[in-house]
């Protein structure tokens, strides 16, 4: 259930967010994939909006850190153990 995951999941249930409005630069460098915004409502002032979008924002952005430490990973042949 939604309910596991915490109020982040509750939060963004309903907003995805793909962040490769640039394309994307790492681990597929590929220049013309391109980003997007899904489920967004006509409420996008209200601060649970607002909210919403950021923390959607950010959860992509992990995701796709992610991809690219998994990669990097799979390249050397050992999992990463620490990043700093």
């Amino acid at each position: 259930s939604p309910a596991e995951y915490g109020r982040a999941a509750l939060l963004t249930r309903s907003l995805h967010v793909y962040p490769d409005f640039a394309g994307n630069r790492s681990p597929l460098a590929d220049s013309h994939m391109r980003g997007a915004v899904i489920g967004l409502s006509l409420d996008g002032h209200s601060v649970e909006a607002l909210c919403a979008l950021y923390v959607s924002a950010l959860l992509a952005l992990c995701c796709q850190l992610r991809h690219v430490l998994d990669e990097m990973s799979d390249g050397a042949g050992s999992p990463i153990v620490q990043l700093c």
